[in-house]
């Protein structure tokens, strides 16, 4: 495992996807050759350093076989990652796939796996009030807004060519809208 670490590291320093990838992938020298426990340490060990180097995110966002690695080791991780890593990193892939991408759905998908504690002394505690409210509602509230505007709209979806604009500014969805045929 000592050497999938390094390996790991001397990747993420210089930005070498494939590198990662082929760790990441099926094979003799790739994580499939370790126990259970030990691919756990290596996804948490992989997504310490990709969220803790300077420069390697959000540029590796751009490449879709990192998006598959980061998806891969968030799915392979242990019960804690060391300062809560794994919480940033999903908050990252959040941000970049809304504001770069405007996928909401894959976005609310990395957004579910956030883990969010009770106990004050978890790396994961999140307060009651931060649960629901501060700052976890700007991260719901464009997903919101896109769930009424779906519900709302009476046209068929050939005619609301600007609904899902990117650049489009959400208003409130309960008052009726002259450019859109609401219920």
């Amino acid at each position: 495992m000592e050497g999938l670490s390094q390996a790991i590291d001397r990747a993420v320093q210089s930005n070498d996807y494939g590198s990662i990838s082929a760790v990441f992938s099926f094979g003799p020298s790739s994580w499939q050759s370790v126990g259970q426990g030990e691919q756990r340490g290596l996804a948490a060990h992989f997504v310490k350093a990709a969220v803790n180097t300077p420069g390697f995110l959000p540029n590796a966002f751009s490449s879709v076989q990192m998006i598959n690695v980061m998806m891969e080791a968030l799915g392979h991780l242990p019960s804690t990652v060391e300062g809560a890593a794994d919480n940033k990193l999903r908050q990252m892939l959040f941000e970049y796939k809304v504001n770069e991408k405007g996928e909401y759905s894959a976005a609310a998908r990395v957004l579910a796996g956030m883990r969010m504690e009770d106990d004050p002394n978890s790396v994961y505690y999140t307060s009651p009030a931060d649960k629901c409210d501060g700052k976890w509602k700007p991260l719901f509230l464009p997903l919101c807004n896109m769930l009424l505007i779906f519900t709302r709209v009476t046209k068929p979806m050939s005619k609301l060519p600007n609904v899902f604009s990117r650049k489009m500014k959400l208003r409130n969805p309960i008052a009726p809208s002259p450019k859109l045929a609401v219920s």
